[in-house]
Order: C-alpha cells, then structure tokens, then sequence
C-alpha cells in the first residue's frame, strides 16, 4: 500500500473544499467583469436650446442608459474623459459620491460642466478635440466608453448629439438639426422629437471659388453663400450670425459676422451673402477656405442654430474655379456639387432645381 505524505492530503482536501465552493454556497467566483449593464448612450458636447439643468443653465451632458431589469445604484462610480491636447494626453476623473440609482430601463443625465458637484462633473467635453467618455464601477471595472473624436458632436455645432438607436445598441446616429430627430436627453433615442419651432431658413448653395460665376455689388468675384427661405412669409435676417469654422495645421478657426443691417428674405426666396473679407453689409469679415473645408453655421439674433453645412471633403475643395456646393432640391436634405462636368450648374440667388 502506498503512504502518502501530509502535504498531499492537505493539498486533496483543499481541492474537495474549493469544488464545494463552486456550488450554491454563497462563495462567489472571482470577478473578470462589471455586472452592470449600463451604458453611454447619448452624447452632447455644445448645448444652447436643448435641455436645462437644476439651475436653468445649459451644458455638456451625457446620458446613461440602464438596460438591466434591476435599479442600479451608482454610489461609487467613476466617469473618465480623456481627450488629446496638442499632442498630449489630458484626463480627468470625478467620482459620485451622491446616492444615485438609475431605475430599470431608465435614463440619467450626467451634466459635464465643470461644476464638479452632485451630476456635475469636473470638467467639460471638448466639441473641436473628441475624447473617451467611461463609466468605472466601484471595483474598477470599465462598465461602458464611447470614443466621439471625428463624430458630428466635434464640430463645434449647437445642439448636435450623437446616440445609440436602439438603446444600448453598437449602431450609433447624430441627432439634431438637418437630421432624422431632435436629441432625447432622458428619453428612449428611438423616439422621434421634433426640433424647436425656428425660422425655416436653408443653407443652400455656396461657393469658395468663385472666378467667373457670378460678380458682387462691387463688381469682385468673391466666396458667397446663398439662404433660401422656405416659408410663405419674409423673414427678417437682422442680427443674425454667419459662423464659419476650419482647421489650419490642426488648429481650429473659428470666424463670425453679424448681419447688422435691416435685411430680409423675401417668401420662397432667396439671399446672397457674400464672403470678401470687408465686413460690411452683407460682405462677411473672412472668405470662405477652398482647399482647408469647414462648417458654415447659421445663428438667428437669439444665438439658436438655423442651419449648417459642412464642405470639408466635398469636390469643391480640390481647387477648381466655379464649382459650388449646394442641395439638390431647395431645403432638402440631399447635398451635390454644381459646375461644368456635374449634372447641373451653379445658380446663385435662384432655385437649384
């Protein structure tokens, strides 16, 4: 008969013990993973009209969608955003400390204003420079991140949010002006909310070359952008802003002129404003960039977004005289480039169409 030494047998038992563990006996497995089931499910880095908070300010904000069929208590909980300035990377990190839950299927506003109190974190997301936004449990588990560098939210644009359609889901749509739905801070995202009742004026033609198109008051070939107005009444323009913004080695630009003269748009009409660099009138205070791109926004005299468009990448910036950018259907929804060797051409102060 063989003899087996001590060791051995201790080592037998312990191995009895641990398989005894294993079963319902209130010893849990080692954690790999968090156990909740939270996520990032709406974002909004620049908020003008869209959502309050407690103090009827507004701000960047984040929402968390509860997908588990149990209330989660966040108590503990750590939000992360990194970003990259410059070349190098900045992080920041703010822990709630309050007693908050997130009932069943719910949503909860995370306010990222720099207030660094209650829902307030300590920082703020930058719109021009994207960043990481992650949910950390108590443990130190990643419960959930989402990346919005290079999204719509990054482009210095109010009231744009980027979601989660369906809740939870891996397939993410920008929400916003110009787009299918309104943003829905602390609603499901596969309602569809109508935007607030604006001015139903268009960005709807420009051009950053101009050569032999078309010739200003002054009789100077200069960049222009074209608005339509697509109500049956005149629209009054006065005090509203042209907002244009571009990156120059990296670095964002951003321009704006205020039409400060008594101007309209006249019922299903259109209106030239012209990017010459004078500022005056409706001569803006920069020209429009062909090779760099960028966003031209629209703000009525209240500061709230009527429209925009962005040219980067669009077959106007390759450099080439008269080539203009515009919808294909006056306020619709579907962009094309006009111009000798494309299907139409360019029609400043008239119908696309």
């Amino acid at each position: 008969m063989k003899h087996f030494s001590k060791l051995t047998i201790l080592l037998f038992a312990l191995s009895l013990f641990f398989v005894g563990c294993s079963e319902d006996d209130g010893v849990n497995p080692i954690q790999t993973e968090s156990e909740y089931q939270l996520f990032v499910n709406e974002i909004m880095t620049k908020t003008s009209v869209t959502i309050r908070d407690e103090n009827g300010e507004s701000g960047d904000w984040f929402e968390i969608y509860n997908a588990s069929g149990e209330e989660a208590n966040l108590n503990g909980f750590t939000i992360t955003y990194e970003y990259i300035n410059s070349g190098s990377p900045v992080s920041f990190e703010y822990l709630i400390s309050n007693e908050v839950s997130i009932q069943a299927g719910g949503f909860l506003l995370i306010w990222c204003d720099g207030n660094n109190n209650g829902l307030h974190t300590n920082f703020d997301l930058k719109a021009g420079k994207g960043g990481i936004i992650r949910i950390i449990d108590p443990l130190g588990f990643v419960v959930d991140e989402k990346d919005y560098s290079d999204t719509e939210v990054t482009l210095n644009i109010d009231d744009i949010s980027i979601a989660r359609v369906p809740d939870g889901s891996d397939n993410w749509q920008p929400f916003g002006v110009g787009y299918s739905s309104w943003a829905t801070p602390n609603q499901s995202n596969s309602e569809v909310i109508a935007p607030p009742s604006l001015p139903s004026v268009f960005i709807n033609e420009l051009m950053a070359k101009n050569a032999t198109t078309i010739t200003d008051a002054n009789g100077n070939n200069s960049d222009w952008i074209e608005l339509y107005n697509d109500e049956d009444t005149e629209i009054d323009i006065t005090n509203w802003t042209v907002k244009y913004e571009y990156e120059n080695n990296g670095t964002p630009v951003i321009q704006e002129y205020t039409i400060s003269e008594n101007t309209s748009i006249p019922i299903n009409g259109f209106l030239l404003i012209w990017c010459d660099g004078s500022g005056s009138g409706l001569f803006t205070n920069f020209d429009l960039k062909t090779q760099k791109g960028g966003t031209v926004t629209i703000l009525d005299a209240n500061d709230e977004l009527i429209d925009f468009v962005t040219y980067t990448g669009t077959d106007i910036t390759t450099g080439t005289d008269d080539l203009s950018y515009g919808r294909k259907n006056d306020g619709g929804g579907n962009w094309m480039t006009f111009g000798t060797g494309y299907e139409r051409m360019p029609s400043p102060g008239s119908s696309n169409r």
